[in-house]
Formats: structure tokens, C-alpha cells, sequence
């Protein structure tokens, strides 16, 4: 639990004390041994000193404290019970000496050490010091009086705001399992244990100390006890700053479409990421950079294995080639000299409006796949050079022929060489004669024999 968490828990615990011991005794404050019973118990020991899952050495703390309260207690009226619980108190010390001082070793005396780790992992504060209260509060008040009850129905309050761990009750509807990070994997990536973590792919949010980041589930292995997992996260500070310990997965409060983050492997020309979610080969990915967004098309995709310790996955590995960055000046796509930054997202879609070229004899052919980026030709400068259109059979070598021949003869004469008769037959474009030769328009000499 945080320390803002503790430090709440702890004022309530003081609340509760002061409260019923002025109900049962008209003062928030008593000089009384279950009255400091109750302030070591719970209100001090329990939030400042004592972790969740106690060691051996607070045992042993706890337990030499609690003999020294059974010393100098009034044994008029629980004589026999103080007995009892000198006794229980001087085993759990001993048992738990034991297991701090052979936890170490090896052989027979390694596993004395476990079994009494066991014994006494739950001699914590709570049921240690719950004997003493109750022992003193026998002392001072008859159980038939009304303060005795009193003072019982707060120590159980005051037990239960101790115990339960309210960072984790709060959040319980939002939050993930337990969670803790135990690793780094710069420059953005934290790998994280947690008794539950969403699928690959799926947006989360991490809290810690107060703080929020958005984030997304790029891997993730079962072990036998937990899930191993890695998240890249989206901060403009310092990501290493997230390095705090125990964590909070919660659902993401912003959510962006990242379909891969930039891995091992990568080059300036070949991009390489898990995938985080079904993509194509052919389609756009988009990456982010310092001067501009670069441009990827995946060409390959395979399955991998991840292996950790107790548990294995299997992953999508995704391989894309470079087209280059956007130029917005010329309108152009340009090769970009140097690796995208190593842990970037992927994007599968560009947030950027990519404006066509700003002429009137443009011919759109369509976008790059997955994008908004157009694949244009300026028909100006395609009639001062060479074409040269190439591709396997049926990919649309003809279709892209006779769109750019009859976008041509809107301003000026084009004439096809029909060998085959395909485009007379197919597209009707007329045969060209000596008249129209001249003028704007689409026709064709079917052979090159042939006269006018």
C-alpha cells in the first residue's frame, strides 16, 4: 500500500481508538495498558513498520514487545490466560528466531527453517496484540459493562481498517490484480508481475504514487503463479520514473490504435515489432518520429516462441520495409537515412491530412494501403519524360494504361499502338486518322505498318 493509503488507514485507526474510548470512559485517552495495546497493535506497528506479508524479525519484534506488556500487567482477574499467552508469545519469537536464522541454510536445517517461517506467518500485530487487548480490557472492565463492549465492537473496527488492504478495495473495479514491475526494458518498456494482465494489444492505464500513464499490453507469458508481461508506456517524462515497485493496472483513459512497438532488429530500411493485434502483409504501419512520420509496409509476418521461466508464448513477428517520410513541400515520399527510435509505437493508422498536388493535370491512382496518403501522377511531367509501367500478369498494368492515356487526351492528342487489338476491342478507342491526328483526344494505330 502506498503511504497517502497508510497514512489514511492510520488516522482512521486513531479516529476509532480515541472515539470509543471517550464513549466508554468520557476521554479520547487513557492511561491504560489496552489503551497502548491498541496504538501498537494497529496504529503504529501495523502501517509503518509491518508489510502486508510479515518477516520473521517483525515476529520476533512483536512478540518480544507483547512478553514485555504480559510482564507488567495487573494479573488480578486473567491470571491463567496472561500464562497462556506469555507462553504463546515466547514460542512465536522463538519459531520465528528460527526461521530468520535458518531460512539461509542448507540441508535438514533449511527446511526447519521454512516450516517455521510457516508456523508463524500469521503472528502478525493483529492477533498478537488482540490477546493483550482483551487481557487488559478483562482487567479494567467486567464484561458486563457496557464500556467492556464498547471497547471490543472498536478494537474489531480498529482490527479491520488494519488488515485490509484499502488501496486495493478501492480500485478493486478497476484495477488489474496485483501488480509490480521488475524490470526495465529501455526506452519505454516496463516489465511487470501481475496476478492478472489483459491480452496483448489491449490499452491500460499504470498508477503509481499518484501518478497516471497510458499504456498498451505488448507481451505477455502465464507462469505457474502469475503472468509476466511488457508494457509500453506513453510518457512525455522520464518512463524510468515508473520504476516504483508495486503498480495499479487500471482501465487506459486515452486509447491509440499501436499496433507494434519498434524492436531488436530494426534497421534503416526494415522495420521489425511484435504485432499487437491482426494486421496484413501490405498493409500501412506509421511511426513517429522527430522530424517527421515515417512510412512502413509489411512484407512478412511469422510466428515466434517467448519463453520465460515456468510458462511460454507464442507471438506474431511482423517485418515491414521502409517507403520513406512525407515531405509536405513537395508533396513526396522520401527516403528517410536512419532507424526509427528504438521502443516506438506503431501506429496502424496516420492522424496526419496529406494534401494532394497542387495542379489541375493530376491523375489520382488511389492511396498507399492503410493510409490517407495519395499516389498521384502530374500529367505535366509525366509528358516530358518516360513511363515505364511493369508488374505480373493481372495485377492492372492495362487498367492504369488506359486511365492515364485517357486522362492525357483531355489536353492534348494520344496515340496508342494497339498491336493486339485489345484496346479497340475492350475500350472502344477508335482508330486514328490523319484528321484527328492533330487534336486533343484518344485513338490508336492498330498496326505500325499501316498507312493513315
Amino acid at each position: 500500500m502506498s503511504i497517502r493509503w497508510r497514512l489514511g488507514a492510520l488516522a482512521g485507526q486513531l479516529l476509532v481508538l480515541a472515539s470509543g474510548t471517550w464513549l466508554a470512559t468520557g476521554s479520547p485517552w487513557q492511561n491504560s495498558l489496552w489503551f497502548f495495546s491498541g496504538l501498537l497493535a494497529m496504529a503504529l506497528n501495523r502501517q509503518l513498520i509491518e508489510p502486508f506479508y510479515p518477516r520473521p524479525a517483525d515476529t520476533i519484534a512483536n512478540s518480544i514487545v507483547a512478553i514485555f506488556l504480559v510482564l507488567v500487567a495487573d494479573k488480578t482477574v486473567a491470571g491463567p490466560g496472561w500464562l497462556a499467552a506469555g507462553i504463546f508469545f515466547g514460542l512465536a519469537g522463538g519459531l520465528s528466531l528460527a526461521a530468520q536464522l535458518l531460512g539461509r541454510a542448507s540441508g535438514p536445517w533449511s527446511r526447519i527453517g521454512r516450516s517455521a517461517r510457516t508456523l508463524t506467518d500469521h503472528a502478525t500485530a493483529v492477533p498478537i496484540y488482540s490477546v493483550v487487548f482483551v487481557l487488559a480490557l478483562l482487567e479494567a472492565f467486567p464484561p458486563t459493562d457496557r464500556a467492556f463492549w464498547i471497547l471490543a465492537i472498536a478494537w474489531f473496527v480498529l482490527a479491520t481498517i488494519g488488515v485490509v488492504n484499502w488501496e486495493r478495495a478501492f480500485r478493486a473495479d478497476r484495477t488489474h490484480g496485483d501488480s509490480r514491475v521488475v524490470g526495465f526494458v529501455g526506452p519505454s518498456l516496463l516489465v511487470l508481475e501481475s496476478q492478472v494482465m489483459p491480452r496483448v494489444g489491449t490499452p491500460i492505464g499504470i498508477m503509481s504514487g499518484g501518478r497516471y500513464v497510458n499504456g498498451t499490453v505488448v507481451r505477455r507469458v502465464r507462469r505457474l503463479r502469475h503472468v509476466v508481461g511488457e508494457v509500453h508506456i506513453d510518457s512525455p517524462n522520464d518512463p524510468e520514473s515508473f520504476l516504483t515497485g508495486a503498480v495499479a493496472l487500471v482501465p487506459a483513459e486515452e486509447h491509440h490504435d499501436v499496433v507494434g512497438v519498434v524492436d531488436h532488429g530494426s534497421t534503416d530500411r526494415v522495420l521489425r515489432f511484435p504485432a499487437l493485434r491482426p494486421l496484413g502483409v501490405g498493409d500501412a504501419v506509421f511511426v513517429e518520429a522527430t522530424d517527421g512520420e515515417l512510412l512502413y509496409q509489411i512484407t512478412q509476418a511469422e510466428i515466434s516462441r517467448r519463453t520465460e521461466q515456468e510458462g511460454a508464448e507464442l507471438e506474431t513477428h511482423c517485418r515491414a520495409t521502409q517507403l520513406g517520410r512525407w515531405d509536405d513541400a513537395s508533396k513526396r515520399i522520401e527516403r528517410y537515412p536512419w532507424v526509427a527510435v528504438p521502443g516506438s509505437a506503431i501506429l496502424g493508422h496516420s492522424a496526419r491530412i496529406y494534401a494532394s498536388l497542387p495542379s489541375n493535370q493530376i491523375l489520382h491512382l488511389g492511396n498507399v494501403i492503410g493510409s490517407q496518403i495519395p499516389i498521384e501522377l502530374d500529367l505535366n511531367e509525366v509528358s516530358t519524360g518516360h513511363v515505364l509501367v511493369l508488374g505480373m500478369t493481372k495485377m492492372g498494368k492495362s487498367t492504369l494504361a488506359i486511365r492515364l492515356a485517357r486522362a492525357l487526351a483531355e489536353t492534348r492528342p494520344v496515340v496508342i499502338l494497339d498491336q493486339t487489338g485489345e484496346y479497340r476491342a475492350r475500350h472502344g478507342v477508335p482508330v486514328c486518322t490523319a484528321t484527328t491526328f492533330g487534336e486533343p483526344g484518344l485513338s490508336l494505330k492498330p498496326e505500325l505498318n499501316s498507312s493513315w
